[in-house]
């Protein structure tokens, strides 16, 4: 059984120096070239951590999404920066060129996920033991309520 865990990433400086410097390779492909810049945009960065039996198994997916679209990804099964739309071979090309950075990205598979999994398992692990409590979601007996005349009626059809 898979399930995904948020990532945090330690050292909040080196992950925001890490970002504005893709954002500007991006700005600065030739790609962006030639268009006037949108007044609005969404950048993000997303990272994922897969876990299988515990961390026997690993695997980090970051996800690099502009305007909701995503195009480019680090796999860490691949090992390097994939490109998924047009724009991203540019920004692909310059990060898997940066040899340490890219061994540094190949290492947040310990670093974060496999750090962030011994924090949070104990937490994780307690809560599978708990009973759920039932979802707030949509009852099958509907909410009576009284018509014109009195009666009371269900709003469920019979």
């Amino acid at each position: 059984m898979s399930w995904k865990m948020a990532l945090q990433i330690p050292g909040g400086f080196w992950a925001a120096a890490v970002m504005l410097t893709l954002m500007l390779v991006m700005l600065s492909s030739p790609v962006a070239e030639g268009r006037d810049s949108p007044k609005d945009f969404v950048y993000q960065v997303k990272g994922m951590c897969y876990f299988r039996n515990g961390t026997e198994r690993v695997r980090l997916v970051t996800r690099f999404i502009y305007n909701r679209e995503e195009y480019l990804r680090f796999d860490s099964d691949v090992g390097e920066y994939l490109p998924v739309t047009p724009l991203g071979p540019p920004d692909a090309e310059y990060l898997n060129g940066q040899k340490d950075f890219l061994e540094r990205t190949r290492a947040e598979l310990d670093t974060v996920c496999r750090h962030n999994y011994q924090l949070e398992f104990p937490a994780i692990s307690q809560r599978r033991g708990e009973r759920r409590r039932p979802s707030r979601g949509p009852t099958l007996a509907g909410p009576r309520v009284s018509a014109p005349g009195g009666e009371n009626r269900s709003l469920e059809p019979e």
